[in-house]
């Protein structure tokens, strides 16, 4: 069959066999169009942040979007919404404030093998506010709860690290001025208590790492105070020979001491003495202020009494009380 005579077969009647062929297409559009079926899924919504730009403390924006997927109902059947990605990316932007950023859809390699498929999402675009992401270096706060045992009570406390790398936008992270620890039981406690605790819950945009600890130390003391113990019993020593006290202003006396308080507990009246030396009296009749003194009180410091001196006067005592008369003795010769 020379050139011409095919050239004459393929073109004849070529208006008919232009209007069949577009039938047929159309045939096989249509066959195609009625076995497609339609099938939406929620996806979760990824957001994208390689840059230095995150999104504003305080926005929000979807946690799901709506992915439909148009193909084959053969070929959609075996399809799920793990087969589909949905994200935005921030690093399409380079300035703070808000944008329009378009919401992508990545498929898996089970989906991408489909063809053909249609495949969209809803919303196409989300409005965000972005502003820079900063890091910093935020002071550590011991959180403490519980009280030691009686007569104990909580000294110094400290971290280790003092301080956590924070990482997050600029508005949220500055406004952290600390981070508290998880609570540190000190009930019962008469010796050093530390312990490894996590962080108390922040802000999901501001973040560590998730795994970070802190070591909390807190010192546990003796309890130091002051108590007042009363009635003790003022003792006038030394009175000088041929003198006898007529007249005493007290005869007992208050103290407070200082120390600790399971030490303070164990003392009374009895723990003391308190004296006044009246060896320097020489007269009767004079009054004399004459200082007292205090001791006694083990482990405890005495910080003041009530009676500093007292006025005694004296009385000369009787000649019969200052000479012991005997009686001679016979001479046996």
């Amino acid at each position: 069959m020379n050139t011409s005579l095919l050239r004459e077969k393929l073109l004849g009647n070529w208006k008919q066999k232009l209007i069949s062929f577009v039938v047929a297409i159309t045939i096989y559009a249509f066959y195609q169009y009625q076995s497609f079926e339609r099938e939406e899924f929620t996806v979760p919504l990824e957001v994208k942040a390689p840059g230095n730009l995150t999104i504003k403390n305080g926005v929000t924006i979807p946690q799901y979007v709506r992915v439909s997927i148009r193909a084959d109902r053969v070929e959609l059947s075996g399809i799920s919404s793990g087969n589909i990605a949905a994200y935005i990316d921030l690093s399409s932007v380079s300035e703070e404030g808000t944008h329009d950023f378009l919401v992508n859809v990545r498929p898996d390699r089970r989906l991408s093998s489909i063809s053909p498929v249609e495949i969209s999402v809803q919303p196409q675009t989300i409005r965000i506010e972005v502003e820079d992401e900063i890091v910093r270096y935020i002071p550590v706060t011991a959180t403490v709860s519980g009280k030691p045992a009686y007569g104990y009570e909580s000294g110094s406390i400290s971290t280790e690290p003092t301080s956590i790398k924070f990482q997050g936008p600029r508005s949220a992270v500055e406004g952290i001025k600390e981070i508290q620890t998880e609570e540190v039981n000190l009930d019962g406690a008469t010796e050093d208590v530390s312990a490894e605790v996590g962080f108390l819950k922040l802000s999901n945009l501001a973040h560590t790492d998730q795994d970070a600890k802190v070591t909390v130390s807190v010192s546990i003391i003796p309890t130091v105070t002051k108590k007042t113990i009363p009635g003790i019993e003022i003792s006038y020593d030394n009175v000088p020979p041929g003198l006898d006290i007529s007249k005493k202003e007290h005869k007992t006396m208050d103290i407070v001491v200082e120390g600790k308080q399971l030490d303070l507990d164990k003392l009374n009246a009895s723990s003391f003495s308190a004296w006044a030396d009246c060896s320097l009296c020489t007269e009767a009749g004079i009054s004399y202020d004459i200082p007292v003194f205090v001791n006694g009180g083990k482990n405890v410091k005495i910080s003041s009494w009530t009676v500093n001196t007292v006025a005694v006067v004296f009385k000369e005592k009787p000649y019969e009380e200052l000479w012991e008369w005997e009686a001679p003795q016979a001479d046996d010769n």
